[in-house]
């Protein structure tokens, strides 16, 4: 058995199908082309500058690309490209008109009602068709008419603390959660390191359902820091008293009518530089809690206010807590008392229940 074959370069003409019975199914090569015919229409073309389909793509007999270049998917075309617009149509008809040239910076695409799509310059311009003035870092905006922000100096918000340096107005009641609360004088000069720390009420409200009796329970403590150092204050020449203000509602056990209110006047207070112990005064509806409360040193020259339920000698019980602490000047004769400064922490932190 013998085969033609040939080594090196060799040039063919057109390559006609043999199955082909009118012959006009072929590969036409030409210069620098490339043909492909059939039933002597060409269906597909190469040539350096690109390739090009004469007749329509299809895949499972959707036609995917027209022969004019129109893309399509289902019944949606994709697009229908001329050279002033992009269109998507819906089975030949058009659904949307979209430019084909982009807009100018702060444009947006806007619609007719209709499918046509454009480029427009919105009104009021800022992106969105709003105008921000006033912006600063944490600043809460607010508007000042329909399409207009003001950032707002005296309200801010940096992600831990709401800050209004103005008057709060409502109409409904404030639900506060973990209440605690620090008020400062009106009239409050200091702009200093401490200036916060130096006159100001602190409140705290607890509430236990059984409270100790076993021993006492640490509320807060209070301590005298110097101004001068930054540390308690040690020195012998500083006369001042911390108010105290309890109201304290709950049963009193073992009592027959163990029910009971009671408010509560105290004073923590550092003679000559010393602290002294709890003063206090009552006025009460059923029995006398205020034997519950006491004072122990702690820190450096601070005070700690305690309370043990009942005074021991029976089980745990109910009582709700209200503490006001007022802080202010000391009274001296050398100057310690006006560069005295407060350091209050709130000891309690166990369950209600």
């Amino acid at each position: 058995m013998a085969y033609k074959h040939s080594t090196g370069n060799r040039k063919f003409g057109d390559i006609i199908a043999e199955g082909d019975a009118q012959g006009n199914t072929l590969i036409d090569f030409g210069e620098d082309r490339i043909d492909f015919k059939t039933s002597g229409s060409v269906s597909f073309t190469i040539t350096p500058t690109g390739s090009n389909f004469e007749t329509p793509i299809q895949i499972g007999g959707q036609t995917i690309v027209s022969a004019e270049g129109n893309i399509s998917c289902g019944a949606v075309d994709a697009g229908e490209v001329s050279a002033s617009a992009f269109i998507i149509t819906d089975d030949g008809t058009p659904v949307y008109t979209l430019p084909t040239s982009d807009g100018t910076d702060g444009q947006a695409i806007v619609t007719d009602g209709n499918g046509e799509l454009s480029f427009s310059t919105i009104s009021g311009g800022g992106g969105g068709g709003l105008d921000a003035t006033n912006g600063a870092n944490n600043r809460i905006a607010t508007f000042t008419d329909s399409d207009s922000l003001n950032g707002e100096a005296t309200l801010t918000f940096d992600g831990t603390d709401l800050t209004l340096a103005g008057n709060l107005n409502t109409s409904g009641s404030i639900t506060h959660n973990a209440y605690k609360t620090t008020l400062y004088p009106t009239n409050l000069s200091d702009t200093g390191t401490y200036a916060l720390q130096r006159s100001f009420v602190k409140e705290f409200l607890w509430t236990k359902y059984d409270w100790s009796d076993s021993s006492a329970t640490s509320l807060f403590s209070v301590e005298p820091y110097d101004i001068r150092t930054g540390a308690p204050y040690n020195g012998s020449d500083l006369w001042a008293a911390v108010g105290l203000e309890l109201a304290v509602t709950g049963h009193y056990k073992g009592a027959a009518q163990g029910n009971f209110f009671m408010k509560m006047a105290g004073a923590i207070h550092w003679s000559g530089g010393s602290r002294s112990g709890l003063l206090s005064t009552n006025m009460r509806v059923g029995p006398d809690a205020s034997s519950w409360f006491s004072v122990a040193n702690s820190g450096t020259n601070g005070s700690t206010l305690k309370l043990q339920y009942n005074g021991g000698g029976w089980s745990g019980g109910p009582a709700l807590v209200h503490l006001k602490i007022y802080t202010g000047y000391g009274a001296d004769g050398s100057g310690d008392g006006i560069q005295i400064y407060w350091v209050v922490t709130e000891l309690f932190n166990g369950s209600a229940e």
